[in-house]
């Protein structure tokens, strides 16, 4: 059974009961803030398909703050937010998925647009010889357009 034990990551001073208990209350609702935030994540972190994206992004040494800036938009539906955590840690649905994942018997795992390799999240968000032309190129052009304030072209 799962220790139910807060750990707390606060300077050595303030792991002393006492010197706890003693601290301001507002205080104190910040470091028990911040240890339950460091227990989901290192939870989060322990399952074998939910923390790879974020297992990546500390591997790679990006930015945890730029990285997930985006949950902060107020504009932001939850059920976007969804579908991309969803793409992020590679359970979006693709043949490969189906197949290792949810043990579907399927014989062929290759991609359905291009048909000449497996189809995964990284295959079709940025290796598909087929998508490759134009709806990379589109969505590129879409960044490069938001990135310099000019308007997209049709």
């Amino acid at each position: 059974m799962p220790s139910t034990e807060i750990p707390f990551d606060a300077d050595p001073a303030s792991r002393n009961k006492d010197n706890i208990l003693e601290k301001p209350k507002q205080e104190l609702k910040t470091l028990l803030k911040r240890a339950v935030c460091q227990h989901l994540k290192e939870e989060h972190l322990q399952k074998p398909m939910h923390g790879q994206y974020f297992k990546l992004v500390s591997e790679q040494g990006l930015s945890p703050e730029l990285s997930f800036s985006y949950l902060t938009s107020p504009t932001l539906y939850p059920e976007t937010e969804g579908y991309i955590t969803a793409v992020q840690d590679g359970v979006f649905h693709t043949m490969a998925y189906a197949k290792r994942v949810l043990g579907m018997p399927l014989g062929d795992t290759r991609c359905t647009a291009c048909r000449t390799h497996e189809e995964t999240v990284m295959h079709l968000l940025s290796a598909c010889p087929r998508y490759a032309p134009t709806l990379y190129t589109d969505r590129h052009n879409m960044a490069v357009c938001a990135s310099a304030l000019l308007p997209p072209q049709a």
